[in-house]
């Protein structure tokens, strides 16, 4: 038998994120090829230090004390590392970004533009990709979650609440998918959606049999 696989060291970070929450954002950064990310600090020193040196990550945020900040705390723990920071001063400077240019989103900064960002931000994941939001075990954060499926439910797959005890929320975009009303595409007649009395619906059922 061969050596057992080794698992990842996690990763190290000064700020506010819990362990589990640091796990998390290691493995989805292993898998991106490109990050977005709004919001900066402990998860941007985890996407540094977790991401492989080609992926792309650009890290945003309203308040250039969390960027200077983050920035040193960079350069200590990944010299030479690639992210780029900047100041985020309106939702339109996501408007030069072209859609389906990030494997990854995370949604983490200032509270009163989570949201904001989320609707903005969504048509750059790609297809495939997968949209992340922090403190989901909030009842705010939680309601930026829903808001979220709720405008763009056709372009999910599938929506991870919380997993493994973190407080993250990951949305899985999708090719965008069509309603169509079944009933019409299988040919179905009016007794078999439901629509004849019972007697009908019992005739036609056992006729066709």
């Amino acid at each position: 038998m061969g050596e057992p696989a080794t698992q990842p060291e996690s990763p190290r970070y000064v700020g506010d994120l819990s362990r589990e929450d640091a796990d998390l954002l290691a493995r989805l950064a292993r898998e991106a090829g490109s990050i977005l990310e709004y919001g900066v600090g402990a998860s941007t020193q985890i996407f540094a230090q977790a991401a492989t040196p080609r992926t792309e990550i650009l890290s945003l945020d309203t308040e250039d004390y969390w960027i200077d900040r983050t920035r040193v705390l960079l350069d200590d723990l990944v010299p030479g590392h690639g992210v780029r920071l900047r100041r985020f001063e309106r939702l339109t400077m996501l408007d030069d970004l072209a859609d389906g240019s990030f494997d990854m989103v995370f949604d983490d900064g200032h509270e009163d533009l989570r949201l904001e960002f989320g609707l903005v931000s969504w048509r750059l994941l790609r297809t495939g990709g997968k949209f992340v939001l922090h403190d989901t075990r909030r009842r705010g954060d939680m309601g930026n979650v829903l808001l979220l499926a709720a405008r763009f439910f056709r372009e999910i797959e599938r929506i991870d609440l919380n997993p493994g005890g973190s407080s993250l929320s990951i949305l899985h975009k999708c090719a965008r998918k069509p309603y169509f009303d079944w009933n019409k595409q299988e040919d179905r007649v009016a007794w078999e959606m439901g629509e004849e009395d019972l007697d009908t619906t019992l005739r036609r059922l056992r006729e066709s049999g």
